[in-house]
């Protein structure tokens, strides 16, 4: 089903773009290029048939993720293809997605704030989640550990808010970290619990650097995320 094209070589020629593009050639998400292979319509990054959709549905996240996150997508791609079974595979795909974010991913970002990381032992201390029980089981510890992610994330907000930043020196600083990071800090909103050292970062950035984002019309993101629309909501909050 794979085309014969489609070698090491010409995986290696692709750029991925973060989003769904018009599906010509350079202008393709990995799912749309997956589709281009299979002759399907690529100004789509639906799912294709022959793809497991839990799958499928992952490669979309990585895909959005970063750009080092695309070119790692790039040569696994041919492997997603023929990958749909029968739903109990599915299912048995997300749980084991589902366990690796809940007692993997989650905790070695919570282990980067002091304050959380009693939050991260509590969630590895977790059994696996192979089913609906299990992961109800879990909702409680992850529950607990997402509110104190929101509050150390509001808190490094407004400390950042007060703080004086010489104007230039951060406004230059703050751009050039921007420009170096590119695509991976409009990622999708992630789980505040699995982010909260990265959104504590970013969100920081934001208010540091919101001259900058105003004068080239960049929205902000992760502020929003935490009930704050700008720099001056989260002044306003303080006082209210």
């Amino acid at each position: 089903m794979i085309p014969f094209y489609v070698t090491a070589e010409y995986l290696q020629s692709l750029t991925l773009i973060s989003g769904v593009g018009n599906g010509t050639a350079g202008q393709r998400c990995a799912m749309q290029e997956v589709r281009a292979w299979l002759d399907l319509d690529a100004a789509s990054d639906e799912v294709p048939a022959c793809v497991c959709p839990v799958i499928g549905k992952m490669i979309i996240g990585l895909n959005d993720a970063a750009p080092a996150t695309r070119v790692a997508l790039l040569f696994r791609l041919p492997a997603i293809i023929g990958t749909r079974g029968r739903p109990a595979l599915s299912r048995a795909r997300a749980y084991l997605a589902r366990d690796w974010l809940i007692r993997v991913y989650t905790p070695a970002w919570l282990d980067r704030v002091p304050s959380l990381v009693p939050h991260a032992a509590a969630i590895r201390a977790l059994g696996e989640i192979v089913d609906r029980e299990s992961a109800v089981t879990a909702g409680p510890v992850m529950r607990a550990a997402g509110d104190a992610a929101r509050a150390a994330v509001r808190a490094a907000v407004r400390a950042a808010a007060g703080a004086a930043v010489p104007a230039a020196a951060g406004d230059a600083a703050w751009d050039a970290a921007w420009d170096a990071a590119g695509d991976a800090a409009g990622a999708a909103a992630r789980d505040a619990a699995g982010a909260a050292a990265w959104d504590v970062a970013w969100a920081t950035n934001e208010i540091q650097g919101a001259a900058v984002m105003r004068a080239k019309g960049w929205p902000f993101f992760f502020l929003p995320l935490f009930g704050f629309a700008d720099p001056e909501a989260v002044l306003a909050a303080d006082k209210a």
